[in-house]
């Protein structure tokens, strides 16, 4: 079965999950993975691992985990990408 091609237009303006109004963004990552159900990005797990909502200002902390040091803004996803960082600070706790 083809699925058939959906605009901007046709996309609910509300998460179906939560009912929080979807953002432009939200809206662009929904026509491009062409899915069926829109979801916001709280919503949808795995984006939201990719928002960038920690800050981390000392450099030596960047270093040790490897970030970008010019960068202040950080997603989970580039936090834990040091297999040190997930193993000593997530543990098993934690199904990434």
């Amino acid at each position: 079965m083809e699925l058939e091609e959906r605009s901007v237009e046709q996309l609910p303006d509300r998460c179906e999950n939560c009912g929080t109004e979807l953002t432009a963004e939200e809206k662009a990552t929904a026509l491009e993975e062409g899915v069926s159900v829109v979801l916001c990005t709280t919503c949808d797990a795995e984006a939201s691992r990719n928002y960038k909502v920690f800050r981390i200002d000392h450099p030596e902390v960047k270093d040790l985990i490897g970030l970008a040091p010019k960068e202040k803004y950080f997603s989970l996803d580039q936090i834990i990408a040091d297999e040190s960082v997930r193993r000593v600070y997530l543990g098993e706790r934690f199904s990434l």
